[in-house]
């Protein structure tokens, strides 16, 4: 189960696969549910290395995400780690 609302997803995958795509749906999902219900929660991406995290933020930051109506939305996001 990809969304829910304790505990960890785990998503894998060889490079090519849509990992990244199916993260930006995946948080446009969750980011849209918690506006939605008011609530202020931070949403924590973890990768594997430094070079997967650049990709998903680069990512996140040049899209954005997509709202519940089809709007692109450009959430803060804060890069931690060693660059």
């Amino acid at each position: 189960m990809a969304l829910r609302e304790t505990g960890i997803v785990l998503l894998q995958g060889p490079p090519g696969t849509g990992k990244t795509s199916t993260l930006l749906g995946l948080l446009s999902a969750q980011y849209s549910y918690l506006k939605k219900i008011g609530d202020r929660r931070k949403i924590m991406i973890c990768a594997p290395s430094n070079a997967a995290i650049d990709h998903i933020t680069k990512r996140i930051r040049s899209e954005g995400l997509v709202d519940g109506e089809g709007k692109r939305i450009h959430p803060k996001v804060l890069r931690l780690g060693i660059v």
